[in-house]
């Protein structure tokens, strides 16, 4: 085992860098039982092989943040480690891979489209866990807020930007009110569609309303100012 010299700097991972919703999802999937863990196992293992689900595709975290969250995971799971290597071979590192892709796909949702946040966060979904998978009305609204601002900031430099809560629970919408600024909107699934300063709010809600979106490649930067 290598130690640091002395006088070296080493960032141990974070816990604390952890998203709100991350960690939540991460504590109600630990304490699932044993026989769930299994039947996750197993479902994975079957979606995988009829192709509707690949964990190498999931979104990709920084080496400081994957480490926090590597911690996160495996801690959380550590006080079960006796139960579920008893269960049956495999099942206490599926228990952390699986966790982790799903944790991974929490963390970076806004980059999923809805088919593929639930190709890795549904079958925990399907064992009754909901935190960070299902929205949170009081916590939801600040991601929501949190990912049209990233979305906006990819369009335009240092946007000031207006929060217009929707109507019927269809999430909110982010208004650059300057000449070719843009309104974006964010349903609680993340998804979003962008809609030109030309266009009125009114028509681009009922747009949104009918379920259309923006592409994610869209609102990359390189995409400035094509839309």
């Amino acid at each position: 085992m290598l130690k640091p010299t002395r006088g070296s700097s080493v960032r141990s991972p974070d816990i604390s860098d952890v998203p709100d919703r991350v960690s939540a999802f991460i504590g109600a999937a630990a304490g699932l039982p044993v026989e769930s863990f299994v039947a996750i196992r197993n479902a994975v293992a079957e979606a995988t092989a009829a192709g509707a689900r690949d964990a190498a595709l999931v979104p990709a975290l920084g080496a400081a943040d994957f480490g926090a969250l590597n911690k996160r995971v495996r801690d959380a799971l550590e006080p079960r480690a006796a139960e579920l290597r008893a269960a049956a071979p495999g099942t206490l590192r599926a228990a952390i891979a699986n966790t982790t892709v799903a944790a991974q796909a929490i963390w970076k949702r806004e980059t999923l489209t809805p088919e593929e946040f639930d190709s890795y966060v549904g079958v925990f979904r399907d064992a009754g866990v909901t935190q960070g998978i299902v929205p949170d009305a009081a916590t939801d609204r600040n991601s929501l807020v949190e990912v049209a601002r990233r979305l906006h900031a990819n369009l335009a430099e240092a946007p000031n930007l207006n929060i217009i809560d929707l109507p019927d629970d269809l999430g909110i919408c982010a208004v650059h009110a300057v000449r070719g600024g843009g309104k974006i909107y964010v349903a609680p699934d993340e998804s979003a569609l962008f809609v030109a300063s030309t266009a009125d709010f009114e028509a681009g809600l009922a747009a949104f309303r009918a379920g259309e979106r923006t592409p994610l490649t869209k609102f990359e930067p390189r995409a400035r100012g094509t839309q």
